[in-house]
């Protein structure tokens, strides 16, 4: 008998997972998760997963959203005839809850169990920046707020007992056409992480948090490119995060010696609004990854999506990598683990000399 109560969103997220992995709709490719302490004393953890190249383009592929080479009007005339995303409508089995602006979805190609996705209803393209309703969702979702468990019909009050209750998720945004984005639909990702994310130790350890002011963003000596963070104060108030994140990402385009201008618009070009980077490079706003916990907030703007063979989105600034072949995971090791420092200093951009 289905139960009505109320339940943390990360057992709904499980529960639903399971159910979806067992009736075979959520396809989850098995890894191995190897530890790269690097000299700055970021442990990185690289995820090998030698089936990630079997994706499909358009869900989830890194590779799926670059600059076309058709001509301009041809792309516009095609772009009512793309389907602009899988999460219109969204598959059933993959549904997790709602809230007013949003979907819970299950990531349908997973490496870590209950990887979902928080998208608008809506068509939104995913070159436009977070708004309010975005981050207060996901404020929401990082801080596990209760959904009703009615939702799951086929879930039961006593199937969730194995699902534990405190989950900590690490949630981030790809935005932009060299972000590591995988569809144009604008999307949220919220991993599922044992504590914190290994780009932390940098920015909560005792030292810092002595030195570097909540609400406020900063650059860190310690990191080889241009960037931004911010320490969360614990009692933020929701409504204010679309703030913080705007002075946040100015500040990261500003250590770069880039107008933050374009990214932080809505943006109108006819390709754009679909999801699709357009013909004219000039146009495209500047792409840029975004990591959020409760803690902190991250921010990197991109200059290329990938490095020595190896795509990168906002996971792999966070501190964990993904590699499909031993022999990228092996390149990682060089060096006293320097050539990841390479690999992510080579898509991002050179810190300006006054940050």
């Amino acid at each position: 008998m289905a139960a009505s109560k109320p339940i943390p969103i990360s057992q709904a997220i499980l529960a639903t997972f399971d159910r979806s992995l067992a009736s075979g709709h959520v396809r989850f490719s098995p890894s191995t998760v190897h530890t790269i302490a690097t000299p700055i004393g970021v442990n990185f953890q690289v995820r090998l997963v030698t089936a990630l190249s079997s994706k499909p383009e358009g869900y989830g592929n890194p590779a799926s959203i670059s600059i076309p080479s058709e001509k301009p009007e041809k792309l516009r005339s095609d772009v009512c005839s793309r389907p602009r995303s899988p999460f219109l409508p969204f598959e059933p089995a993959m549904y997790v809850t709602a809230f007013d602006h949003h979907n819970v979805l299950l990531n349908k190609f997973s490496v870590v169990r209950g990887h979902v996705l928080l998208t608008t209803k809506e068509f939104e393209s995913q070159f436009n920046p977070l708004d309010g309703a975005d981050l207060s969702t996901t404020w929401k979702i990082l801080h596990n707020d209760r959904t009703f468990i009615s939702d799951y019909p086929d879930i039961t009050v006593g199937s969730t007992e194995k699902h534990p209750q405190a989950i900590t998720y690490l949630c981030f945004y790809n935005c932009g056409h060299v972000s590591g984005a995988s569809v144009p639909h604008k999307h949220l990702q919220f991993l599922p992480i044992e504590d914190q994310p290994p780009i932390a130790s940098l920015f909560l350890s005792e030292a810092a948090k002595a030195k570097y002011q909540q609400g406020v963003p900063h650059t860190h000596s310690a990191l080889p490119f241009a960037h931004s963070f911010m320490l969360l104060p614990p009692n933020v108030n929701p409504l204010n995060l679309e703030s913080l994140y705007r002075s946040l990402v100015a500040h990261a385009f500003s250590s770069a010696g880039i107008s933050p201008a374009k990214c932080l618009e809505v943006q109108t070009h006819p390709m754009l609004v679909e999801g699709l980077p357009a013909v004219e490079e000039d146009i495209n706003p500047p792409s840029y990854n975004f990591v959020m916990t409760k803690e902190f907030m991250f921010c990197v703007p991109r200059r290329f999506e990938r490095a020595l063979d190896l795509s990168v989105n906002s996971v792999g600034f966070a501190g964990m990598l993904l590699c499909k072949t031993e022999q990228q995971l092996e390149v990682l090791r060089l060096d006293v683990g320097e050539r990841i420092w390479d690999v992510l200093k080579g898509c991002a951009f050179e810190k300006t000399a006054s940050t």
